[in-house]
């Protein structure tokens, strides 16, 4: 059943993105189709093909794709920027590692390039100017205001009904790990409430970009409540993550659109970051009593025949004491995908089995090769990100601005969790949105900001 609606999904996509294309042009049905193939479409409904995975993603961006060979629009040649070289060389990382492990196939390739590259290459054509979303931001705001209002909904009556009515279920989450302060972790359309609350994170900018078109009555005057909203729906995600992450893009939309406020915001941060790390033990330990941890029997684990108090706080750093012996001899290439050949403790807890560190998780698959030039290419989108919204010069900067602090919250969690498509997609989007905006510049097809 989970195969036929990932099929029924991937062709969805395709079919109605070349539909969307032949009725509004190409752009408009781009950007309408890529909202709803990410924001609509629940994060299960993916089908396997040997070792390739489709989902209506896919089937959009490979229609999208299919347009542009065919009558290639506007755009669609650009200026190269750094960024457009390093995920070149995070695909080539991915290879080489699999091809001295010898597990290289064609399928691996495809599957490394169907999660980043394509996604990449719609945020690369997206937009020219804000002006080009009129007639795409009313669906996006509609469909944020929807799977926001279903997440509360579910998070109270502990029902997610899209999941019930497809027969999807999560035996951990349904076991207990769905619930927290009296309430069901909503996961809407997503496989796991932590990825819902950061797909929430990367949709926030736009809807704070139509809630400033509706406070100068540009707009329906409801779409101010939708930002509200979402950040409602990621609160009761009741994952650290999914708050930190929003209350970045609120930080970050704040500090790049007012100056004035950008020195006592930095001094803050500063402090800030001091004292976790002066007092990171204590830090962690607030943490897992702000997600209930105290409430429960202190656990121990044995790893390599030594015992350590475990938390749910504290598993992303054990995790690299039970992976210890595959970090010492990954290298320069690591194990490749599969991680096939990989040492690992025998009698390693199952709980660690599940790698949620996605950082760990590339090193393991790709080596330093691998984790440097992914790390590079992420600190390449954040510099994107940041010039334009530095250049405060129109309403993209000013996109820019929140979408750099959802970038960056993603960045920084996935230290805890897995990259999942749910929301790993739209974060290789931004990217590639970030480096047109850099592309625009130096083509000058804006003018240079102003110095300041």
């Amino acid at each position: 059943m989970s195969d036929a609606f990932g099929w029924l999904a991937f062709f969805s996509g395709f079919l109605g993105t070349l539909i969307l294309m032949a009725e509004r042009g190409y752009r408009d049905g781009m950007r309408l189709a890529w909202f709803l193939a990410t924001l609509a479409v629940p994060g299960w409904f993916f089908a396997s093909f040997r070792s390739i995975t489709v989902d209506a993603m896919t089937g959009m961006a490979l229609a999208t794709l299919l347009a542009m060979c065919f009558r290639p629009f506007s755009g669609t040649r650009t200026t190269w920027v750094l960024s457009d070289l390093l995920l070149v060389a995070v695909i080539l990382a991915g290879v080489i590692s699999d091809a001295v492990n010898r597990t290289l196939i064609p399928g691996t390739v495809l599957e490394l390039v169907r999660p980043w590259v394509f996604p990449y290459v719609i945020g690369r054509v997206f937009l020219n100017s804000w002006e080009d979303m009129g007639r795409t931001l009313p669906t996006v705001v509609i469909l944020g205001a929807a799977i926001s209002i279903f997440a509360l909904l579910e998070s109270v009556s502990h029902t997610n009904v899209l999941a019930a009515a497809t027969g999807k279920r999560w035996e951990i989450l349904d076991l207990g790990e769905g619930y927290r302060w009296g309430l069901k972790r909503a996961q809407a359309i997503c496989n796991h409430p932590i990825y819902f609350g950061l797909l929430i994170a990367l949709t926030l900018p736009w809807l704070l970009m139509a809630a400033r078109d509706a406070m100068a009555h540009k707009a329906p005057r409801w779409w101010i409540a939708v930002p509200i909203l979402a950040a409602m729906a990621a609160f009761v995600t009741v994952s650290r993550s999914a708050h930190v992450a929003i209350l970045l893009v609120f930080a970050c939309d704040l500090f790049f659109r007012r100056p004035q406020y950008r020195v006592p915001m930095l001094a803050i941060a500063a402090v800030g970051g001091l004292l976790f790390f002066i007092f990171r033990e204590q830090a962690v330990d607030l943490l897992g009593a702000y997600a209930g941890e105290k409430e429960t029997p202190v656990e121990r684990v044995k790893i390599y025949g030594e015992y350590y108090e475990y938390t749910g706080t504290k598993h992303r750093d054990l995790l690299l004491l039970a992976y210890q012996e595959a970090i010492d001899q990954a290298g320069w290439f690591g194990y490749g995908t599969s991680l096939q050949d990989m040492p690992k403790d025998p009698n390693m807890d199952p709980r660690f089995l599940s790698m949620d560190h996605y950082y760990l998780q590339h090193y393991l698959k790709y080596g330093y090769l691998g984790i440097a030039t992914f790390i590079l290419f992420a600190m390449a989108g954040a510099w994107n990100l940041a010039r334009e919204a530095l250049a405060h010069d129109g309403k993209l900067s000013e996109l820019a601005a929140g979408l750099f602090g959802a970038f960056v919250a993603v960045a920084l969690v996935v230290r805890g969790v897995s990259f999942s498509p749910d929301f790993g997609a739209t974060w290789f989007f931004v990217a590639g949105l970030a480096a047109s905006f850099r592309a625009r510049r130096l083509s000058g097809a804006v003018s240079a900001p102003p110095p300041s």
